[in-house]
């Protein structure tokens, strides 16, 4: 049964997302009711402090919280921490009320031991290839193992190195689910040429793993 599920799990879920041109315009206008509620205020206030500095920054992210974060107890930002490798995060002590709180949700919602092994298997990743896995963009939390991180792209934007590498691994070694989503506006159709090569790129990651 565990193989079977591991097989599924190194399969990477791909979804398209439809956004209204209207919506963007409203964010980049300083409209940030599309904030779901259950987001932190600490959070809320970082969106919007990072978003007023670059209007369109987490328009995408906040579009696929919008639908799903009411059916989960919280929803998160997770603001590219480096929470899966670095020292601070694996000694439980990150710096800033931000993290300290980002780190408090991952300690409440995944066992601790399961949260060690996913840590030091990122940090040897990052000793054997010197590619720093990233965190997906947002984290819906519920009761371990049914969080789900996701990483939020344009239609053909391209995963940076590193971003499926962290899917992976939380995939893996977290056993919740992870995907991509490819947002889509109105005027576009929801297709994209890299749909097929993320999947072989993260089977390909996710089955390295095995040799750890």
């Amino acid at each position: 049964m565990n193989q079977i599920k591991d097989m599924k799990n190194e399969i990477l879920d791909i979804q398209f997302m439809p956004y209204l041109s209207s919506d963007l315009d409203k964010w980049m206008n300083g409209d940030y009711s599309f904030i779901p509620e259950n987001v932190t205020d600490l959070d809320r206030m970082r969106v919007q402090e990072k978003a007023g500095e670059r209007n369109n920054r987490y328009f995408g992210e906040c579009i696929v919280l919008k639908k799903y974060s009411n059916q989960f107890i919280k929803a998160r930002y997770t603001h590219s921490f480096h929470w899966l490798y670095n020292d601070s995060w694996y000694d439980g002590n990150p710096k800033g009320q931000l993290q300290q709180e980002f780190n408090f949700d991952l300690e409440d919602y995944f066992p601790v031991s399961k949260l060690w092994i996913a840590q030091s298997k990122a940090r040897e990743y990052v000793k054997k290839y010197q590619i720093k896995p990233s965190s997906p963009d947002v984290w819906l939390i519920a009761e371990y193992p049914n969080s789900w991180f996701i990483e939020v792209k344009k239609l053909n934007e391209e995963c940076r190195k590193g971003q499926l590498d962290g899917l992976a691994i939380i995939a893996k070694y977290l056993k919740c689910k992870v995907s991509v989503f490819r947002l889509y506006s109105e005027t576009e159709e929801p297709k994209s040429r890299l749909v097929e090569s993320d999947k072989k790129e993260f089977q390909e990651i996710y089955q390295s793993l095995n040799n750890f």
